[in-house]
């Protein structure tokens, strides 16, 4: 993740440039060599659109707690707001399942397999400054726009611009899809309760097994009660990986 520091840095950065321009050119940073590059189809490509398939017993269950989280929505939001991030939910009857039955569903979240549902053509262009364009076309809409600036760092989208990095470290977590390495951008911002605001989630990597990419996109944006979403997990052939990586 980037510091508070380093973003700092970075609109420093882009000010000297503002301030030198016609004087000395400005390369925020050489991302010829950068690792994401290895991950990120170019031209035309054929993808597999992915989905999640859960078994049946996760499906009945996930769709009761639905419902009644759904009737509690104002409670939802509120208890939701009191777990540390990245905790999973303690109990409550709220939730429409006995505590065994909610155990079980959270078990079952770890036999969910990513299958191809269809094929689809994604094209990816280089811009302007190198930029990394998406067209999804008729099939993938989702994806057109957003655009891949590795010398800013930062993915911008319909939704707002990611500029949060990380690395992805294959593991044996990875239950859906199976182990892969890659870089993710994250970003977004949401008040207290959740009702303004927006965020974003843009992965890209490689499997270890069998060295196919995966892009991962999740987005939203929540305005009072009107919340737009957008998401999208697809693979690829690339080509072999380079020494190392």
């Amino acid at each position: 993740m980037k510091s508070r520091r380093g973003r700092n840095v970075g609109i420093l950065s882009r000010l000297i440039c503002l301030a030198a321009l016609g004087f000395t050119s400005c390369a925020p940073n050489d991302n010829s060599r950068d690792p994401a590059l290895q991950y990120i189809p170019r031209g035309s490509v054929t993808v597999d659109v992915m989905h999640l398939v859960a078994p049946p017993r996760l499906t009945t269950l996930s769709e009761t707690f639905q419902k009644s989280v759904q009737s509690h929505g104002d409670w939802f939001r509120q208890y939701m707001n009191m777990t540390p991030p990245g905790a999973p939910l303690p109990y409550h009857p709220n939730m429409g399942l006995s505590e065994a039955e909610y155990k079980e569903m959270l078990q079952l979240t770890d036999t969910l397999n990513l299958v191809s549902g269809a094929k689809a053509t994604l094209q990816v262009k280089k811009g302007r400054g190198g930029v990394l364009e998406l067209d999804g076309g008729k099939d993938l809409p989702e994806l057109t726009g957003i655009t891949i600036d590795l010398k800013y760092d930062e993915v911008t989208t319909p939704f707002g611009v990611a500029t949060d990095r990380d690395s992805i470290i294959a593991t044996s977590e990875q239950s859906a899809t199976g182990p892969w390495n890659g870089v993710s951008w994250s970003g977004g911002q949401l008040n207290a309760d959740k009702t303004e605001g927006f965020s974003i989630q843009f992965n890209v990597g490689r499997f270890v097994n069998g060295g196919r990419g995966i892009l991962y996109y999740d987005a939203k944006k929540v305005t009072g009660t009107d919340v737009k979403k957008a998401s999208r997990v697809l693979t690829y052939d690339l080509p072999p990986a380079t020494p190392g990586s």
